[in-house]
């Protein structure tokens, strides 16, 4: 009995190491899948959109000539800087630098 029992948890250790997994790893997957596919959906938006003004011969509605560029660059530029500096801000207290940190608070 003492024999089997030995078996038996020699078996369940066995299938247990066999089915650990990596954790840390296959987070890192799931979130470098999800920003391709974010980032796919968002081109085939542009795309789409790109494809529908340029095949249109009449698109501008009257009295407009053309798109507005400067204040959706400004707005941009705005939002890429603001992400950048949150990403700073992060570094900083990820390594514990607490004072270079509270000066973006």
């Amino acid at each position: 009995m003492t024999a089997e029992r030995a078996i038996s948890q020699d078996t369940e250790a066995a299938v247990r190491q066999h089915q650990e997994h990596d954790e840390a790893g296959n987070s890192k997957f799931g979130f470098i899948v999800f920003l391709l596919s974010e980032s796919v959906i968002f081109l085939s938006f542009f795309v789409g959109y790109t494809i529908f003004k340029t095949t249109t011969t009449d698109w501008y509605p009257e009295g407009v000539t053309g798109l507005e560029t400067r204040e959706p660059l400004i707005n941009t530029i705005v939002l890429i800087s603001s992400s950048f500096v949150i990403y700073v801000a992060e570094r900083y207290l990820h390594d514990k630098s607490f004072g270079a940190f509270g000066s973006f608070c």
